[in-house]
């Protein structure tokens, strides 16, 4: 043995695991790869529209459907997929209702001094 030869500890230094990653680094991770598979899935032609025109439930049954599989990141850009549309037709669903509300409203309104002789 000579003198440059590594000592044992630092062998078993230099073959340690890396540092964990942490949990914030993990997340990064994980929503860097969810926003890459969304967009590999709208080049495929499963954009909003595409999306919308299924009921919510059956975006929910295949993000499931690959969580099951093990393809976790599919899972859940499917699951934001089915987020992004329910949020849309809640909003639609909300502006129809404060549309009709506003009609209501206006129909409902006094037109002229009804009951001034009383």
């Amino acid at each position: 043995m000579t003198t440059d030869d590594p000592t044992y500890d630092e062998v078993i230094a230099a073959a340690a695991p890396p540092a964990p990653v942490t949990r914030p680094d993990l997340d990064a991770l994980i929503e860097s790869a969810v926003v890459v598979e969304r967009e590999r899935q709208i080049a495929l032609g499963y954009d909003e529209k595409h999306d919308d025109g299924h009921v919510p439930d059956h975006l929910a049954y295949w993000a499931q459907e690959y969580r099951r599989k093990g393809e976790f990141i599919k899972a859940l850009a499917l699951w934001r997929a089915y987020d992004e549309s329910v949020r849309r037709q809640t909003d639609a669903s909300n502006a129809r209702m404060r549309e009709y509300m506003g009609r209501e409203a206006q129909s409902a309104a006094p037109t002229g001094e009804q009951g001034a002789d009383q």
